[in-house]
């Protein structure tokens, strides 16, 4: 496009933009390099807006202040967006911009161009603008003064290929032979380096450099002289900075600091003593002007700077330092030391170090032997030769002595200054007697040596015990182990073979042939493991004359039980105990382990207390059984002690049937069992009940004819054709009044579905079922609701069963429920009760019920089924 193609334009001002046009030719040509124009230190940054929409007027649009507010990202999404280019100077400048040229770089793959234009007067571009490597000259017929100045902008997209990843567009110096530069409004132009260009980033941000503040001048002292230059000029200049703003007319250039040094030759420390020091001093004077600065510093072996380490002198004045030196070794030293940038120049340390001669230590100067077998005995003793002088002790290791021998044979030693080294002498007499040696170290140096040959005794076997005593070991547990230990208490090597051939004893460690020298021992374990309960004794050989006798008893339990135990008579729901006696007639402990049989026949014995104890040798325990009999007849059931108890003992017990009154039809009484009760048409009333306590009830009552009330007998009344109310029954209650027939609300005798009636809590407990045992039959039909028909309940539940919702009309009379029941209790707290709530209440009330206490011991039996009329006016 062409910037300057617009309908707007009248020929006037084309004519104008033409002149400006050569103008610009003649600006790039006379403008100038200096130290720093008032463009110094400026960039160009970038600046992108996603949410920018072209308008024609782009230049107008961006509105920048600070170089910190551009933003040099984009979208990489394919879509077409504008950015700018700015120039930015740095805060407290006074930019005073007519033109700016740069360039531009990309890959033409990863992006496009798709327009551009200027925010200046004039444009002057390469002729393959704006494509990658590509320059441009800007230019305004205005100056520029704002710290942020738009300077162009783009419009640009990202490729497809690249959509979703990173891209940028570099602004750069320009190709043109005056790269990238600012020109300012003098003439002719001070050209000004562009200090920084932007990067646009697509998808992952680009980047700014902001432009730094620049450093402000001031007074700079270069010699005697003063120029007004910035804080880096003058230091580049090696001047001294006065102060940023602060003029050359106020201050006063000083002649420059002179340096000068006392000795100005070095330092010389003559000869010192390895191990010492000497300590010498020089001194730095300031003999020009300003102040004189700098640090010694002293980095040599042997020399040290030990006060101070920097100066700072004015002029005529002057500071002392001080140097240790401390040979580490004999000979010359000399060292350059620094004495600072204030006063450069090497400054000589020199001395020499000197060693004293050599003095000669032995420690110890006795070697004492003592006494040595001269059949092979040998005996090493050492001693230590020091140099306690400077020079390095130089001598040889000698001995001629019979007896005697310098350990690695005769050597040369050299032992330097302060440090010692060992000496071995190994004594390994041939004959009996006193001997002595004289060993030379050196020059006045020796050590004597004494020794004792001797013979040495036999050898001698010691034991620490003869008798190895186990005591009681139990047949078949665990092995006893004891030990005794074999000492060479002679003079030569004892051997020996440590054996047994014993029942029940075995060597178990260091057992066989064995040597031990002088002085040492051996011990040995044997084990004890009996397997018979008898008393044994073992000789255990250890050398001649050297054994060891071994001896201990095999301990076993004998278990000793009666055959059997019979329990005598025992009534239904009674309890009887008995005791079996136990007794250990062996010599080991007696582990027990009492158990019973499975099956229906041992059900009704429990062993009383823990069936596992111990019973010691010759002692007895009893063990408790216990009968419970639920049923008549012969009950019998092993029952089994453990395996060291091999014997079981058969326990039996009997329960005769049960009697109990039985109430004839004549009213009568007799005690007979339940079957002949029933097969003379009596009623029974309960195992092991009496006829004394029995209320047998007479065979008259009251018989009704219309209204008419009799007393007679049943058959009396049948045959005259009357009610009989059964017997017992009186006409005082008026039994033959014609009473209103009752309704019967709800009725349930068990033979249909059950499915309305719900269970809560324990779902074991009730069901459902026909006749199975007691009771011998139902009411009515053949099913009856109850607990676990046919067997016992299950203990500690707690269940209801629970009827549908009845509804009792409001005007009811007398209102009551009966039903027909039938129960036998065990031992113990046990109960059952019939219960009611109201509707819509969550209240049960008992409303009758029967509960036996714990400890009741007779069982409670109701063998008849038992009519029941509960009121429930109340509800």
């Amino acid at each position: 496009m062409s910037f300057y193609a617009a309908s707007s334009i009248t020929p006037r001002r084309a004519s104008i933009l033409l002149s400006l046009l050569t103008v610009v030719g003649l600006v790039l040509a006379m403008t100038t390099h200096a130290l720093a124009g008032p463009n110094a230190g400026g960039v160009l940054i970038v600046h992108g807006d996603p949410e920018f929409a072209a308008t024609g007027s782009e230049c107008g649009a961006i509105n920048l202040n600070y170089c910190n507010q551009a933003d040099p990202w984009l979208p990489a999404d394919g879509e077409r967006y504008t950015w700018w280019v700015l120039a930015a100077f740095p805060d407290g400048s006074s930019p005073r911009m007519t033109g700016v040229q740069f360039g531009i770089d990309y890959w033409s793959d990863e992006v496009e161009i798709t327009d551009w234009g200027i925010c200046g007067d004039l444009a002057i571009p390469d002729q393959n603008w704006p494509q990658p490597g590509s320059g441009i000259s800007v230019v305004w017929t205005s100056t520029q003064t704002s710290q942020v100045t738009p300077v162009g902008w783009f419009e640009t997209r990202v490729l497809q290929a690249y959509v979703g990843y990173s891209a940028y567009v570099y602004i750069e110096e320009s190709s043109r032979p005056e790269g990238g530069a600012f020109v300012d409004d003098s003439v002719p132009g001070i050209l000004d380096p562009i200090a920084d260009y932007g990067v646009m980033g697509f998808g992952d941000p680009g980047e700014n450099y902001c432009p730094e503040t620049p450093e402000p001048p001031g007074a700079c002292c270069i010699a005697n002289s003063c120029s007004q230059l910035t804080p880096s000029e003058c230091a580049v200049q090696g001047g001294t900075f006065h102060g940023s703003g602060v003029s050359c007319q106020d201050v006063q250039c000083e002649p420059a600091p002179s340096c000068s040094r006392s000795p100005s030759n070095g330092l010389s420390f003559g000869s010192v003593e390895v191990g010492s020091s000497r300590v010498e001093s020089f001194t730095i004077q300031n003999v020009g002007g300003g102040v004189l600065t700098g640090t010694v510093s002293v980095s040599c072996s042997g020399f040290t700077l030990i006060s101070p380490a920097s100066y700072s002198l004015a002029a005529g004045q002057s500071q002392s330092f001080s140097v240790r030196f401390a040979p580490t070794s004999e000979g010359p030293y000399s060292c350059s030391a620094s004495t600072g940038s204030g006063c450069p120049g090497s400054y000589a340390l020199t001395g020499n170090g000197f060693l004293s001669p050599a003095v000669c230590n032995v420690s110890p100067s006795t070697l004492d032997f003592g006494s040595v077998d001269v059949d092979g005995g040998v005996a090493t003793r050492s001693f230590t030769v020091s140099n306690t002088g400077g020079q390095t002790l130089e001598g040889f290791i000698l001995e001629s002595c019979t007896h005697f021998a310098i350990e690695g044979g005769i050597r040369q030693i050299s032992v330097p200054g302060g440090e010692q080294e060992t000496i071995s002498v190994v004594y390994d007499p041939t004959t009996a007697g006193h001997h002595t040696c004289t060993i030379s170290v050196a020059d006045g140096c020796e050590v004597s040596a004494h020794g004792t040959g001797v013979s040495a005794p036999p050898a001698e076997c010691q034991l620490d015990r003869s008798t190895l005593t186990f005591g009681d070991v139990e047949v078949d547990g665990a092995a006893e182990v004891l030990s005794f230990t074999i000492s060479n208490v002679g003079g030569e090597t004892l051997s020996g073979n440590v054996r047994e051939s014993c029942t029940g004893f075995e060597v178990t460690r260091n057992g066989g042939a064995f040597n031990l020298a002088p002085g040492q021992s051996r011990t040995v374990d044997v084990s004890f493991d009996p397997t018979f309960a008898r008393e044994y004794e073992c000789e255990v050989f250890v050398s001649d004359d050297c054994s060891v006798v071994a001896r201990g008893r095999g301990t076993a339990p004998q278990c000793d039980v009666p055959a059997s135990l019979e329990f005598p008579d025992t009534r239904i729901g009674d309890r009887a105990i008995e005791v079996i006696p136990i007794r250990n007639t062996g010599t080991a402990t007696l582990s027990v382990h009492a158990s019973f049989g499975s099956g229906s026949q041992c059900e009704a014995f429990r062993i009383v207390g823990s069936p596992n104890f111990d019973v010691p040798a010759g002692g007895t325990a009893n063990l408790e059984i216990e009968f419970a009999p639920s049923q008549a007849g012969l009950s019998f059931c092993t029952l089994d002690l453990g395996t060291e108890c091999a014997s079981s003992v058969l326990v039996t017990a009997s329960v005769p049937e049960p009697t109990g009154a039985c109430c004839l039809p004549d009213g009568s009484c007799q005690q007979l069992d339940e079957v002949f009760c029933d097969a003379y048409g009596g009623s029974y009333n309960g195992h092991y009940s009496l006829c004394e306590d029995a209320d047998c009830v007479s065979p008259d009552g009251a018989c009704c004819l219309g209204e008419e009330c009799r007393i007679l007998t049943g058959d009396e009344c049948s045959a005259i054709g009357g009610s009989f109310a059964g017997p017992g029954s009186s006409c005082a209650s008026d039994p033959c009044s014609v009473p209103t027939e009752p309704t019967v609300l709800f009725f349930e005798d068990w033979e249909g579905s059950q499915n309305s009636w719900t269970v809560s809590g324990d779902q074991d407990v009730w069901e459902v079922g026909f006749v199975d045992g007691n009771p011998s039959r139902a009411v009515s039909g053949g099913r009856y609701l109850g607990t676990v028909i046919g067997s016992h309940y299950p203990v500690n539940r707690l269940a209801r069963y629970i009827s549908p919702e009845i509804q009792v009309p409001p005007a009811s009379h007398d209102p009551r429920l009966r039903f027909w029941h039938w129960f036998e209790l065990g031992k113990g707290s046990d109960g059952v009760a019939v219960e009611v709530r109201a509707a819509g209440s969550g209240q049960w009330e008992e409303v009758w019920g029967f509960e036996r206490e714990a400890g009741d011991d007779a069982p409670d039996t109701r063998d008849l089924w038992t009519p029941i009329s509960i009121p429930l006016d109340r509800f």
